[in-house]
């Protein structure tokens, strides 16, 4: 997959080009717009995460079961950030 497909798919424009060049570190919430762009499983998206040292999804916590479920349905990230404001909740 391209850098720039990620980016479109993402909503994240040129911060995921920054991130993949090593020039920025990503945040939790830019990594799982990345893993949503990139159609990422939930194990893989849980590795991503955990590599690099954020905190793994937890179902527990309202946002992050939203986030499981888009990740379990192949949501883009528009319609996610949307399930998010809708609840509440702030987007990625």
């Amino acid at each position: 997959m391209k850098i720039s497909d990620v980016m479109n798919r993402s909503q994240q424009s040129d911060y995921v080009y920054k991130v993949f060049k090593n020039q920025r570190k990503a945040s939790r919430d830019i990594l799982i717009a990345i893993a949503l762009g990139m159609n990422l499983d939930l194990n893989e998206t849980q590795t991503m995460l955990r590599i690099a040292s954020h905190a793994q999804l937890d179902p527990r916590n309202q946002r992050d079961a939203i986030l499981i479920y888009a990740l379990l349905h192949h949501l883009p990230v528009m319609q996610v950030n949307e399930i998010l404001y809708n609840l509440g909740a702030s987007i990625l």
